[in-house]
């Protein structure tokens, strides 16, 4: 694993190319690989539709391997989002598809969608039953996804006042670090230290935030949440408000609304109070109609968007004129200057 989203623009020219040459089994494999890549930057409203287009389109040529990891990323954005009957909805389609009798990498990344959901909903004690199955069951070099359950699977087990779990891999993952150091591990790694060494936390904080550049939005919010919180409880209030102001900030951008309630709870507790973030037309989208909307907002055509994205004409006019109602307009004009966040055409 290197630093989150370098490979973006890798695998946006991969999913560009297989659909210019109607590469409808490889699409599914590039589609996966961008979610990935696009999660690695926090941009979790791509991320989702590329891993539903690379969802469907797997299923629809019989690969069901490559629905399963499409699937398993939807997972995770859901588990983030703290959409509960979502993220099971999705663990039963990845259970389906590997089969109780096969268990797959796929399968064992479960864990680390249900793991993530718990931590978010403020249950770590559960989280950490889950977190633990594929940190336990894979070497952290084995696979980048067991090196990111690592940091979660510290937080869970401390909150729950069952670090003694999770020590042994805790020591692991550091000599891994140490062995393969980049300023991502080393955020990271710093994060778990402050975590667990309470007494003597302030500068790994400040290590892991003097790092944090090369972590995922997401990722740095977290460890100012837990700076911010940590602070807060030495009495440091004013200190806290900053660093918990920037993680909501950050929350309420990316959509995470379970991480945005604990940081506007901290921040409240710092006494401050903040206001609750307005939801945007852009939120109301599907993942599909969102596409769709950004594609034609490109100036392409019925037809052109439909061949991209192996629908029918007819269907995306149908998304579309969805898309206008939800976004109240009219015309392609102004679907043009609405604001639908990140572009498409991923750099």
């Amino acid at each position: 694993m290197g630093i989150p989203g370098d490979g973006l623009a890798h695998a946006s020219r991969a999913v560009d190319l297989a659909r210019e040459r109607g590469g409808v089994t490889t699409l599914p494999i590039a589609l996966q690989e961008q979610a990935a890549q696009l999660i690695g930057r926090s941009r979790f409203e791509l991320a989702y539709a590329a891993a539903d287009e690379g969802r469907r389109l797997a299923l629809d040529v019989g690969q069901s391997l490559l629905a399963g990891w499409n699937l398993w990323y939807l997972a995770e954005i859901d588990a983030l989002r703290g959409e509960e009957e979502r993220v099971h909805e999705h663990v039963e389609g990845l259970q389906a598809l590997t089969g109780s009798s096969r268990p797959t990498v796929v399968g064992k990344f479960v864990g680390r969608a249900l793991g993530l959901l718990e931590l978010g909903l403020g249950r770590p004690a559960e989280a950490l039953d889950h977190l633990l199955v594929p940190i336990s069951t894979v070497r952290p070099e084995s696979h980048p996804l067991v090196v990111l359950g690592v940091p979660d699977a510290v937080e869970a087990a401390v909150r729950a006042d069952r670090f003694g779990d999770l020590a042994a891999r805790l020591r692991l993952y550091e000599d891994w670090v140490r062995s393969f150091p980049n300023d991502a591990r080393l955020a990271l790694l710093a994060r778990c230290r402050a975590v667990v060494d309470d007494a003597e936390a302030e500068p790994h904080y400040a290590r892991a935030i003097e790092l944090g550049a090369a972590l995922s939005p997401f990722d740095r919010a977290r460890t100012e949440l837990l700076y911010g919180e940590w602070l807060r409880r030495q009495h440091r209030r004013i200190d806290a408000r900053a660093h918990l102001r920037s993680a909501l900030e950050t929350f309420d951008q990316l959509g995470v609304p379970p991480w945005a309630a604990r940081a506007r709870a901290e921040l409240r507790a710092s006494g401050e109070t903040a206001r609750k973030r307005d939801p945007s037309t852009r939120d109301q989208l599907t993942p599909q109609e969102l596409q769709i909307a950004r594609l034609v907002s490109t100036g392409k055509t019925n037809p052109e968007v439909a061949a991209q994205l192996f629908l029918s004409p007819r269907t995306i006019d149908y998304h579309l004129r969805k898309v206008f109602a939800k976004l109240e307009i009219t015309s392609r004009a102004e679907l043009a200057r609405a604001d639908l966040g990140d572009s498409v055409a991923v750099a």
